[in-house]
């Protein structure tokens, strides 16, 4: 029988999903390709037992990569390792549906000293994201590796969609080609699953990092005070 509970899950400051976490995959310890490396460097994690129909989040500090697992149910992630304390980090890996996450034994990785890799593709991470993502709920988005001094075009649109969605910030990239910039919820938004995605001068949607957004909380009319009476 698998243990379950009903938990807003928070994994090294990242939400994944709202959902139940299950112990079904907690004597399945993935492998790690190398057990030390420097910031800048490229691991790779491969694991089993994961549905195809899911999805495996793996996470170290601050990136985050996704993948698909194969009809056998194995599936292999690479990532690089970003910029860090040395010392022991935790690489954890998730295999998840829309409305379950199954959590893999956390594999431990020392990192070194080093630098962050100059060349890749762009991407972007997204802060804020918690159970408390409602409508009118303010949200910060980071990126890298975009053309230096070029627009940068952030998108908010329905999940699983080939609607492009709602433009809900504009920003520059600097002359390292970061950037970062904070977007609200639109208020009309209802319930429901997104994409945040950016888009640079190639037109190419990039991130796609997913964001749940609930009802915004009914506020309770303020109780009227009893009128003072006199003695």
């Amino acid at each position: 029988m698998l243990r379950t509970t009903l938990l807003s899950t928070v994994i090294l400051g990242g939400l994944i999903s709202l959902g139940t976490i299950t112990a079904a995959h907690a004597d399945i310890t993935p492998d790690l390709s190398r057990d030390s490396a420097k910031v800048g460097d490229t691991i790779t994690l491969t694991g089993t037992d994961c549905d195809p129909a899911n999805t495996v989040h793996v996470f170290l500090g601050d990136s985050r990569v996704k993948v698909r697992p194969a009809a056998d149910g194995t599936w292999k992630a690479s990532m690089y390792v970003p910029k860090m304390k040395p010392g022991v980090a935790d690489v954890l890996a998730v295999c998840a549906t829309g409305t379950s996450e199954s959590h893999y034994p956390t594999v431990q990785l020392k990192v070194e000293a080093g630098e962050e890799p100059d060349g890749g593709d762009p991407w972007i991470k997204v802060g804020g994201t918690s159970k408390a993502s409602t409508p009118g709920s303010k949200h910060s988005v980071e990126g890298g590796m975009f053309p230096a001094g070029k627009r940068i075009e952030i998108y908010l649109a329905i999940a699983n969609s080939d609607d492009p969605g709602t433009r809900v910030a504009t920003t520059k990239a600097d002359s390292d080609g970061d950037f970062s910039v904070s977007f609200t919820i639109p208020k009309h938004f209802d319930r429901g699953t997104y994409v945040v995605w950016a888009q640079g001068p190639d037109d190419k949607r990039h991130g796609m990092i997913e964001l749940k957004v609930k009802d915004a909380p009914t506020q309770k009319p303020d109780r009227p005070k009893p009128p003072k009476t006199g003695n």
